[in-house]
């Protein structure tokens, strides 16, 4: 969270880190994945990470605590826990990156490992904003969809690195290098575009419209709440809204050597057919 500004301005919301574990209900989880179990209460929503660490978020405040490894646990319990109290307050987070140009944003979407940090460096490099490579808000606006991103620190391939910028860290096995978040552009832009990320097989990348159906089911999986109807009915509004605006499949190249400056092309592409307000 080092990447988020300070503000002088009252708090409207907190997180606190607390000694002793918060409770969870007794009863089965609503949802368990292998490291992680979710009950929903309400307006509350309890986490137990399987460390021991464990959280609850309401719309006021995300409590966090336990004797587990608070690092490795809060990078787990941060997204749906977030996702839970903004979503209280008309704010919706979503596993996604987010550029933009011209003061025109896009929301780039895609499972771990699609390619969401490679195609963001990309757009940085071709002289685009980087907002973000990993959650993303989205909020209803006077003149449609706006978005930000909470600036996580990204982890970008090197190559993607723009010309004169010095990293700090050192690059790891997957010849990525953590960019400091203080280099990322803040605040909202309208959303004019939706990308969905998939792995190629072609080395020629092209940009293809992608069916409405599956725009959706995108925006609806990226969504930490869908679970949650309280919570996705009104993100539907959101969404369908979001999936109304272009959007486009893109398929990164199987040649890693190429790859950046393959998606630099692409997006010089996507930059020419971006309108400056909704369609």
């Amino acid at each position: 969270m080092r990447g988020f500004a300070v503000s002088v301005d009252s708090p409207v919301a907190q997180i606190n880190f607390v000694s002793a574990t918060p409770r969870v209900p007794d009863r089965h989880p609503d949802e368990s994945y292998p490291d992680l179990r979710v009950w929903r209460a309400g307006e509350v929503l309890h986490l137990e990470h399987v460390s021991g660490v464990s959280a609850r978020s309401d719309r006021n405040e995300i409590e966090v605590g336990g004797e587990g490894h608070l690092g490795r646990a809060f990078r787990r319990i941060f997204l749906p826990a977030i996702a839970h109290m903004l979503g209280h307050r008309d704010r919706w987070v979503l596993h996604g990156g987010l550029i933009s140009t011209g003061g025109r944003g896009v929301l780039i979407l895609g499972a771990t490992g699609r390619g969401k940090s490679t195609l963001v460096g990309a757009a940085w490099r071709a002289g685009w904003s980087a907002h973000g490579d990993d959650l993303t808000v989205l909020r209803s606006g006077s003149e449609g969809i706006e978005a930000c991103a909470l600036p996580r620190p990204p982890a970008i391939p090197v190559e993607a690195v723009p010309p004169g910028f010095v990293h700090v860290g050192t690059i790891d096995a997957r010849r990525r290098v953590e960019i400091d978040p203080s280099a990322l552009a803040s605040g909202w832009v309208p959303l004019r575009a939706v990308i969905l990320l998939e792995h190629g097989v072609d080395t020629e990348v092209r940009v293809t419209p992608v069916p409405l159906s599956q725009i959706i089911q995108a925006l609806l999986g990226s969504f930490p709440s869908a679970s949650n109807p309280a919570l996705c009915r009104p993100y539907l509004r959101v969404a369908a809204a979001a999936a109304s605006l272009p959007r486009w499949v893109f398929r990164h190249s199987p040649d890693a050597r190429s790859r950046v400056e393959a998606a630099c092309r692409m997006l010089d592409d996507v930059a020419g057919r971006l309108s400056d307000g909704p369609e």
